[in-house]
């Protein structure tokens, strides 16, 4: 957007410290298939022309760092991690969201 101050502000207004389904939909899903130290909310949007929100599983700050992340990841491992996330999803009651 042009208006990007205008756009990050609207972005926040609508988390209101929550984050919104989605996110708690996420992070609950992430907690019982990971279970990290504690789940970060990420705004981000340099690499794409718009704001997303990374709901990330953290045992410690440097897992916000993207420069750390693994750019060969096996393929079957991603599935893995796909697959334990829908499943928690089924658990907690949202088969629509899989």
């Amino acid at each position: 957007p042009t208006d990007c101050v205008g756009h990050h502000r609207a972005v926040r207004s609508g988390l209101h410290g929550q984050g919104g389904p989605a996110v708690h939909l996420g992070d609950r899903a992430q907690m019982a298939s990971f279970a990290p130290e504690r789940i970060g909310l990420m705004i981000a949007g340099f690499e794409v022309p718009h704001t997303h929100l990374h709901v990330v599983p953290l045992d410690h700050m440097g897992h916000l760092d993207f420069s750390q992340a693994d750019a060969d990841a096996d393929p079957s491992d991603l599935d893995d991690v796909a697959e334990a996330l829908r499943g928690a999803l089924r658990s907690e009651g949202h088969p629509e969201v899989v």
